[in-house]
């Protein structure tokens, strides 16, 4: 596989071409099995051999933009950050005035015919401008931080969330993660910590009481159908993430450490509950069982998420196979924001398995790359375009098996979808781009730790640091 990516000038990390091949093969797998049911879905308008060749193309796009833009050097990024930003936030507000709307929610542009969503531009620019602005400034001042981190920052926060609650969520949650990773100091990240938290509850009150956002009602009604007890324990995990975070910040090497005795108390506390019947423990695990439970409540009263659920249940350890799902006829969104949930109806655990570790991988190669770089804006722009991927794909793959409410979030580089292939694309031809210039410097390196032995015999040394 390497051989091949240097014989057609590939450059950049070989893990990441070769985990994006891979989960190219998995989307056209299991968007050749939905192709009927889309084509049904919009009353037969074209064949289902047509939305199939159209997902082809989209890739063959996305692909495309991935050659062309890890070609590019990493400083015209850094130069086009803050422009790229403005366009972004442009794209939103037009969004969010004139957008058209689907399945409810404000969040399509339409250009001569093309349909795309303004927030998957709007990350790319908000990635970028944060890692300039992060390697260009030391903060001493939070009116400097207001002004330069905050007040743009927050503009696509707002916007993205106007746009949909589970989009601005995710935004804001990639802002405090690139804030934290770029080394602001402590002091200037809580507190625009809490004002994140105020503008997220006062949005929520407004929305609540006078109907505006109006996504927000949509949110709350799909939070109060979710089960408390998974909230309550999904709240208390993010609390202790946090907590890990702010402590193990100087001294990473505990972090393992930490998040080992963490979940073994947490699992320790769930098995004494267990044997003493405590009802917050029994509650729970009703919960879990009744995620992977089939039932025998009609179709006409199955909610999406249920199907989904059954979907899962239903794929065992490997799947039904390839083609022959049953409840990709009867999810709305099969093909997109259910996809994960087709995946492992038709593969089975291992099919979910694979498509998991393969966003896994990817985190791990961005941080692998982070670690080569020698710029602020080259590590914190790796890091946070991939927790963005990653933490959308967790969101829906969450979302597939009853984890988290329904977002209407995709799952990056499977569903189908053209703005989300090529802006994937997009994001991932910046993260090899990186890639190409860490590897670059590093031979660079090398080869000037090359010394030549004195006696004039030409045979090369290598100094030992």
């Amino acid at each position: 596989m390497e051989y091949l990516l240097n014989k057609i000038h590939f450059r950049g990390d070989k893990i990441i071409w070769a985990i994006m091949i891979v989960l190219f093969l998995i989307s056209m797998l299991v968007i050749s099995a939905s192709a009927d049911n889309m084509a049904a879905s919009e009353r037969y308008r074209h064949s289902a051999y047509w939305y199939f060749m159209r997902h082809f193309a989209f890739f063959a796009g996305g692909f495309t933009l991935i050659f062309i833009c890890h070609r590019i050097p990493v400083s015209v990024y850094k130069k086009f950050a803050t422009l790229t930003l403005i366009f972004g936030i442009a794209l939103l507000l037009y969004a969010s005035l004139s957008g058209e709307v689907t399945n409810g929610a404000r969040r399509w542009i339409a250009i001569a015919g093309i349909k795309f969503q303004a927030s998957e531009v709007a990350k790319i620019g908000l990635v970028l401008y944060l890692a300039t602005v992060l390697e260009d400034n030391i903060f001493d001042d939070f009116k400097d931080v207001l002004k330069k981190i905050v007040l743009p920052a927050g503009a696509v926060c707002f916007l993205a969330f106007i746009e949909g609650t589970s989009i601005g969520l995710l935004f804001g949650s990639i802002c405090m993660s690139i804030l934290f990773i770029g080394g602001l100091k402590l002091k200037f990240f809580f507190k625009i910590f809490g004002i994140a938290l105020a503008a997220f509850a006062l949005l929520c009150i407004s929305g609540i009481t006078i109907g505006w956002p109006v996504r927000i009602i949509t949110a709350v009604k799909r939070v109060n159908d979710f089960p408390f007890a998974t909230i309550g324990l999904l709240l208390g995990i993010i609390c202790i993430l946090i907590l890990i975070l702010v402590f193990a910040r100087s001294k990473l090497k505990y972090l393992f450490k930490i998040c080992g005795i963490a979940l073994a108390a947490l699992a320790l506390l769930f098995v004494l509950g267990l044997a003493f019947n405590w009802s917050p423990a029994v509650n729970v695990a009703n919960k879990i069982e009744n995620i992977f439970k089939k039932n025998d409540i009609k179709n006409a009263d199955i909610k999406q998420a249920d199907r989904g659920k059954i979907a899962v249940a239903a794929g065992g350890l490997v799947g039904k196979g390839p083609g022959n799902s049953t409840q990709r006829y009867l999810l709305n969104s099969s093909h997109s924001d259910f996809v994960f949930a087709i995946i492992v109806e038709e593969y089975g655990l291992t099919g979910g398995i694979l498509v998991l570790f393969a966003y896994m991988a990817l985190l791990y190669r961005a941080a692998t790359i982070a670690k080569k770089c020698t710029r602020i804006f080259s590590s914190v722009t790796v890091l946070g375009l991939m927790l963005m991927l990653v933490l959308q794909a967790m969101t829906n793959m969450g979302v597939s098996v009853g984890i988290f409410p329904v977002t209407g979030q995709t799952l990056p580089f499977v569903s189908h979808g053209g703005t989300s292939i090529l802006c994937t694309g997009i994001t991932l031809g910046i993260i090899l781009s990186i890639s190409r210039a860490a590897n670059n410097q590093a031979i660079s390196n090398s080869n000037s730790n090359e010394k030549y032995a004195p006696d004039n015999s030409n045979e090369k040394i290598t100094e030992i640091q």
